[in-house]
């Protein structure tokens, strides 16, 4: 046995695993693949700052999308005992601000100049039944239940005031509906999922 290895059980490391590991783990821009935008993606996640998990935890369907003008943002957010209101606090306050305090959210965003127009949804992963440790061969299903759009020149104009004030008072349903280009949350959806979770 090497002395490397020696030192490495002295000390109850653990040496990194060399086969079988997720390359997005140690580099994000793998997690995009071939993706021409690969790069640009992983610097507006960071704007953003609002995916928390690395691959393979993360799902393949949280993903920044680039179409022309305008980045959407797809975020994989459990519905579970959240309710409506708590949801929307949770987009209006990640659109505008982040997610964490190292992030921009939309001024950083629109810092960009070839964005014009920024959507956040949030979505929920449907994973069909799977019994004991056999996970089943269908397809996950993506069900998006919220969706939040702000555009450049609406952003120029908004007070951000009112939004702090909102977030911290945990209650944005008043500028969900007023202040952004769109605002959609599917609330019979949300319903039954927590209906869903009650039954369990």
């Amino acid at each position: 046995m090497s002395s490397r290895w020696l030192i490495a059980l002295a000390l109850g490391l653990a040496l990194p695993a060399r086969a079988g590991r997720n390359p997005a783990q140690d580099n994000l821009l793998a997690f995009y693949g071939d993706d021409p935008e690969a790069a640009r993606k992983v610097r507006l996640e960071a704007v953003m700052g609002v995916y928390h998990m690395l691959p393979p935890m993360r799902h393949a369907s949280e993903v920044v999308d680039i179409k022309g003008r305008q980045v959407r943002v797809n975020l994989w957010v459990p519905v579970g005992r959240q309710s409506d209101q708590e949801l929307v606090v949770l987009a209006v306050k990640w659109l505008i601000f982040g997610r964490n305090r190292f992030s921009q959210g939309a001024r950083g965003l629109f810092a960009e100049r070839d964005v014009d127009e920024v959507l956040l949804v949030f979505h929920e992963v449907i994973r069909p039944d799977e019994k004991g440790r056999r996970a089943s061969k269908k397809p996950d299903e993506i069900k998006a239940f919220l969706a939040i759009k702000l555009d450049r020149r609406r952003f120029e104009r908004l007070d951000l005031e009112p939004f702090a004030r909102c977030v911290e008072q945990g209650d944005c349903d008043a500028l969900f509906k007023s202040a952004f280009a769109a605002a959609r949350l599917d609330k019979g959806y949300t319903r039954s999922r927590r209906q869903d979770d009650s039954g369990r």
